[in-house]
């Protein structure tokens, strides 16, 4: 038997090596990848519905639901509107890859931001297709239809692109937990109650116009539609129209958007450290704004739409459906124009209430809510 000395050491086994992290301009390319890919997929349903591939009662809905972009089968406002989408989504991915690598930020503010890109590309690529259509067509482009649109596309499509940016930025980074969480409470309160009084404000502000402006004189119509496409509320002008119930049903919507609101700031900057990686926490507000404007203008026009459905039009839940679909989407323009400054004020207030630095510690993956999904420098 061999002593102490001679005896040969067991072979040890290489520990596994962590990939890389991938730098801020190959999460840029893969930003711009995935908002492209989720571009033309919408654009060859379109193209499917409109050659007659799909059922028309089945493509009506499609189209309403799923595809709110004016490409159509045409192919040269898709190319360059593909182009143009996924140079603006891979821009905003580069924008959160640097955000989220100053600093800690949660999973969720990646996720929500990324999504919110998508918003952003998808107003871009509709005022390309938009603007070559109308050009071939002669029809008048408006600011309200293109923004509307574009923002309505990114949030049905836009998940795919927040996913893809996170598990970029997740790609080889190391987990860090946060030892004291940041207090969101009062920055979710402002975010919340700025949105749900701007949008209340809007509203009333947009059927005062459409009332007592009119479109009488040239001068008047000027005004109306300065209103029109400066305040893309669709359903504030028919507060006068439906009365009592529907302004009720108005302000519990003006209400739901100031919840979605408070709930993603509290979600995004609970596990983020805001004097580092805030920013994006602007991203997430002003994407709940896209999105809450959308859910209040849902139960605004449902409400007015109960009045379709005692209207003899054959079909009269598919009115119903249609016009609250259209009034939906028509909505989310409001928040894409107007929820960066809901995300400036919650980022604000939680620069000023978490005063103090949150130290940050290497540890075991922590649930999704709290990740870090960056951390190495590009």
């Amino acid at each position: 038997m061999p002593d102490d000395q001679t005896a040969v050491p067991p072979p040890t086994t290489p520990a596994a090596v962590a990939p890389p992290p991938l730098g801020t301009w190959s999460v840029a390319a893969l930003g711009a990848f995935a908002t492209a890919g989720a571009w033309l997929a919408a654009a060859g349903l379109l193209w499917a519905c409109s050659a007659g591939h799909i059922p028309v009662r089945v493509a009506t809905r499609l189209t309403a639901a799923l595809l709110p972009m004016p490409a159509g089968p045409r192919p040269g406002p898709i190319a360059v509107s593909t182009v143009v989408v996924a140079v603006v989504g891979g821009l905003v991915a580069a924008g959160i890859a640097r955000s989220a690598r100053r600093g800690t930020v949660s999973a969720t503010a990646v996720l929500l931001s990324g999504w919110l890109a998508a918003c952003l590309a998808g107003v871009t690529g509709a005022a390309v297709t938009t603007t070559q259509i109308g050009a071939q067509l002669g029809a008048v482009v408006t600011w309200r239809w293109v923004v509307s649109q574009g923002a309505t596309w990114g949030v049905v499509w836009g998940w795919a692109v927040g996913v893809v940016v996170l598990l970029a930025l997740r790609r080889g980074a190391t987990a860090r937990r946060l030892d004291v969480r940041p207090s969101t409470t009062a920055a979710a309160v402002v975010a919340g109650l700025v949105a749900a009084l701007g949008w209340a404000a809007s509203g009333w502000l947009l059927e005062r116009v459409m009332t007592e402006v009119g479109t009488r004189t040239e001068a008047r119509w000027q005004v109306t539609q300065w209103a029109l496409a400066l305040l893309p509320n669709s359903a504030g002008p028919d507060l006068a129209w439906f009365g009592a119930p529907y302004v009720q049903a108005y302000l519990l919507g003006a209400a739901l958007l100031g919840v979605v609101v408070a709930a993603a700031v509290v979600l995004a900057a609970r596990g983020t450290v805001p004097a580092r990686g805030g920013g994006v926490v602007v991203l997430v507000a002003w994407w709940a704004s896209v999105v809450g404007g959308m859910v209040a203008t849902g139960v605004a026009a449902a409400q007015a739409g109960t009045h379709l459905q005692g209207a003899d039009m054959g079909d009269p839940f598919g009115v119903l459906s249609l016009y609250i679909g259209s009034s939906v989407w028509q909505a989310s323009g409001w928040g894409l124009m107007y929820g960066w400054i809901v995300g400036l004020l919650a980022w604000l207030v939680l620069q000023v209430v978490n005063r103090a630095p949150a130290a940050a510690v290497v540890g075991a993956p922590p649930a999704p809510d709290a990740d870090v999904p960056a951390t190495a420098s590009a």
